[in-house]
């Protein structure tokens, strides 16, 4: 029965946060020039950075050469690609990996790759290796079939791979599944829980994933018996997926749909702090939006930086439970962290570039958010050589200076983008998941 609840109401969140990506729109013309709107402002920049340049260098670039989990590392921070910034935009290099995105299921899950193997879960369940050098699939599994359960249409949480090249997979019948990358066959299944909406962390021998029911549970990374669940309350709505959480030493910080900050004892799941992002559940109405946490909180040293869908973003002191600052606007989307700097696209598709010690506005630069009558979101940024790059569903890509906001690039892909699965940079090559069940894969010039 809860199951069925969770479905229905996830289809509900779904339809509304995608009705608006249903006509096939293009931005006009091959590439566009924009410039003269750099200045485009809506928050006003804080004065009292006026003398606090942003330093692209800040954090060095490095050439990554794989992508072990959704957001390359367990901070979610301080990621900086090594490119040229100067990308062959018209000729890239479709990897299908199944089904596409429909209202009532989009591509939720990000690729991961490893040893130049790309792993994917499309929306059909079907989990997939591909040889990014020889350009052909490995294997392909159906998760439904393997688990023998119906087979509908579910969102997953997604995946991450250990040393040992095992596969760990949150799923959305309720299932913690490990499967060996080389062969594609299942080592093991964990009990049947609610379904499975975040990325699974590996820590400690355990395997944590978040429910839609807002339980977080840990299991043994060997077997998948259960070591913990912290029991946590239910949204009166569902959301797409449920944000991914951190480790600090022996403390868990995971956000919560239903607007809430934890820390849990890694050890034994006990709480030993709670903090409220004000407003939670539920919907506001459908211009209001959602202020269901779904950003996923990112750490820096004693700061961890949450967001919910409208009203807020935080900045706490991550063993205390203590606010440091608040702002009054929030992100369904991970910000991106840089050494001092935040970079967040609030739910009008405003960049910022916020200082991370006191949430003070460097800058903050309008994207665009109509497409006649599409509304379009745009991916969380990366950071590359210096450069910010963020794609929109109509197809849209594009480069930002880093240290002002100012526009710097805007093209034309002629395919659509999911907007909740950020690109990546590996091997100086750029992923991008579309929503026609192909990723992406963009050479340098």
């Amino acid at each position: 029965m809860l199951k069925n609840i969770c479905k229905l109401s996830f289809l509900a969140t779904a339809l509304f946060l995608l009705a608006s990506c249903e006509k096939e729109q293009h931005l006009p013309g091959l590439r566009i020039d924009v410039l003269a709107n750099t200045q485009n402002l809506i928050y006003k920049p804080d004065t009292a950075l006026a003398n606090t340049p942003i330093n692209p260098r800040e954090i060095p670039t490095r050439n990554y050469t794989s992508w072990l989990t959704r957001y390359g590392n367990g901070n979610h921070a301080d990621i900086h690609f090594e490119s040229s910034n100067s990308w062959d935009l018209l000729n890239p290099q479709k990897i299908n990996i199944g089904a596409s995105s429909v209202l009532s299921v989009p591509q939720t899950s990000a690729p991961i790759i490893k040893n130049n193997i790309i792993y994917t879960i499309d929306v059909k369940d079907n989990v997939q290796a591909y040889d990014l050098l020889k350009h052909m699939k490995i294997w392909n599994k159906h998760i439904a079939h393997d688990l023998q359960v119906h087979s509908d249409r579910v969102a997953h949480g997604g995946m991450t791979i250990d040393n040992n090249d095992i596969l760990y997979i949150a799923t959305g019948y309720g299932y913690i599944v490990a499967m060996d990358a080389h062969k594609g066959t299942i080592k093991w299944k964990s009990a049947d829980y609610s379904p499975l909406r975040s990325t699974p962390i590996l820590v400690n021998g355990k395997v944590i994933v978040g429910s839609i029911t807002n339980n977080i549970i840990a299991v043994n990374q060997q077997d998948g018996t259960e070591i913990w669940t912290h029991k946590g309350t239910p949204a009166l709505s569902s959301i797409l997926r449920t944000s991914t959480p951190v480790i600090q030493g022996n403390n868990l910080l995971a956000t919560t749909s239903n607007g809430n900050v934890l820390s849990l004892n890694l050890t034994n799941g006990s709480l030993q702090w709670q903090q409220s992002l004000g407003v939670g559940q539920a919907f506001i109405n459908s211009r209001d939006g959602l202020t269901t946490a779904i950003a996923s909180p990112i750490l820096s040293g004693n700061q961890v930086f949450v967001a919910n869908g409208k009203y807020v973003t935080k900045s706490i002191n991550s063993s205390t439970g203590l606010k440091q600052w608040s702002k009054p606007f929030g992100t369904l989307k991970t910000p991106t962290l840089l050494g001092n700097w935040l970079f967040i696209i609030d739910k009008y598709q405003k960049l910022m570039a916020i200082h991370k010690k006191d949430g003070l506005i460097k800058w903050s630069t309008s994207l665009p958010n109509k497409d006649k009558d599409e509304n379009i979101l745009w991916t969380s940024p990366i950071i590359s050589s210096g450069s910010l790059i963020t794609l929109s569903t109509n197809g849209a890509f594009m480069t930002i200076d880093m240290t002002n906001g100012s526009i710097l690039q805007l093209m034309n892909l002629n395919h659509k983008i999911s907007a909740m699965v950020q690109p990546f940079i590996i091997n100086h090559k750029l992923y991008i998941t579309g929503t026609d069940g192909n990723i992406y894969e963009y050479h340098e010039k």
